[in-house]
């Protein structure tokens, strides 16, 4: 395969009894050269199959199906070229928030909890996925509350899109003290740092999305056809803070 052209998943192999059945071997190795069943895959490398297609890609390398498991020096060869398969991926598929291959890409239930914490999920508490991360050009990570994606250019994450509605959400409730506007909103603003780590928390908005968080605007005003009202006269938030 040439460069570029192929995806690569990252995953977790999770506890021994639960490493996958399809995983290539000396005994299987010429029938997984043949074919791979489809009844044979777990469901994570069936949701990454069927990701890879409908991206448009034809190859999805996968280390279980790629690497020959119980010959060592296969594997020591495969090893020492890892850091090529994930730096030369078109796209590495991270199945996050999976303990093991039998979980899948697509989460069914969202947990309680408002966010997740990235050292909570596990294939990011795994040694070999951070050069698989670090490596590759692009990563799309799947959690169980959103999908991130990550590239040499930027990081993007759906948590934004979930800040903005808390905001607008919280802007249309009332307040007995406009000053309290901020404070109000401070422990879960904390809760959320916890999933944006490096970013910087900027009265309402965040430094990782400064952009997008800077274009909010009154859509009460909006659809009334008149002017904001006047800031309270105790200062709140700066001037380009949604909530000044």
């Amino acid at each position: 395969m040439e460069s570029g052209e192929y995806v690569a998943l990252s995953h977790c192999w999770g506890a021994r009894r639960h490493a996958p059945a399809c995983a290539t071997t000396r005994a299987s190795l010429g029938e997984r050269q043949a074919r791979v069943p489809w009844s044979a895959l777990p469901p994570t490398f069936r949701d990454a199959v069927a990701l890879t297609r409908w991206l448009g890609r034809r190859y999805l390398w996968v280390d279980a199906l790629c690497v020959v498991q119980d010959d060592v020096h296969d594997w020591l060869r495969e090893a020492r070229r890892m850091h090529g398969v994930y730096e030369g991926a078109w796209l590495t598929v991270a199945a996050a928030s999976a303990p093991d291959a039998r979980a899948g890409l697509f989460a069914a239930d969202p947990p309680p909890a408002h966010v997740t914490a990235a050292r909570e999920l596990p294939l990011l508490t795994r040694a070999w996925a951070l050069q698989e991360r670090r490596l590759a050009p692009r990563v799309l990570y799947f959690t169980q509350r959103e999908l991130a994606w990550e590239c040499r250019e930027a990081c993007a994450c759906e948590c934004n899109r979930r800040w903005h509605a808390v905001v607008s959400e919280y802007t249309a409730l009332k307040l007995a003290r406009p000053g309290d506007v901020l404070p109000a909103l401070a422990g879960l603003a904390r809760e959320v740092a916890r999933t944006r780590p490096g970013e910087t928390y900027l009265a309402g908005l965040w430094s990782g999305s400064l952009r997008a968080d800077l274009m909010w605007f009154s859509r009460r005003a909006l659809a009334a056809g008149r002017r904001p009202r006047p800031r309270p006269r105790l200062w709140c938030a700066p001037t380009w803070s949604w909530a000044s």
